[in-house]
């Protein structure tokens, strides 16, 4: 009883009723809430957020302190909705906003991509200053070195 008083109950059956009785009231009751406490809600003036449920009837408090229940759940989506609304349009980067999300994700990608080209370009280019150069082509019927035709001199022998 809500006096602080107890009954003392027998009868096991009636215990079984009781108890019965008490879990499908709270199972009915928690499966009707659809929006848990805190869920935001937005009344087009003020923000709020649900406070408390209990017999298919919200209760909401505002930001400027006042309390409201509803009992409408058409009305309690359409606040609930207006505060997701409200909420993407504040923060567009949002994890729940898509769009911007891909293309933050794309944005990054694109950037990786570019530095680790950039990276990779660096390093040959390196690799090939480090390397000496090739020697020159060698004339395989002599042991010496061919000459370079910008070395060679004219001869009385080369006049025609």
């Amino acid at each position: 009883d809500d006096d602080g008083s107890t009954d003392a109950y027998d009868d096991l059956g009636v215990m079984k009723q009781m108890v019965d009785a008490a879990a499908n009231l709270a199972v009915t009751s928690i499966e009707a809430q659809e929006y848990p406490i805190g869920t935001p809600v937005y009344n087009g003036e003020f923000t709020g957020k649900v406070t408390g449920f209990d017999d298919g009837k919200y209760e909401v408090t505002f930001a400027d302190g006042t309390v409201h229940h509803f009992h409408d759940a058409k009305h309690m989506h359409s606040l609930v909705e207006a505060a997701n609304q409200k909420a993407r349009a504040e923060n567009p980067m949002a994890v729940g906003n898509s769009a911007a999300t891909a293309v933050i994700v794309i944005s990054v990608l694109v950037l990786s991509a570019g530095i680790v080209l950039v990276v990779i370009r660096r390093k040959r280019a390196r690799k090939s200053k480090d390397l000496p150069p090739p020697p020159p082509p060698q004339n395989p019927y002599h042991d010496r070195p061919e000459p370079n035709i910008a070395d060679l001199k004219a001869t009385s022998n080369d006049i025609v």
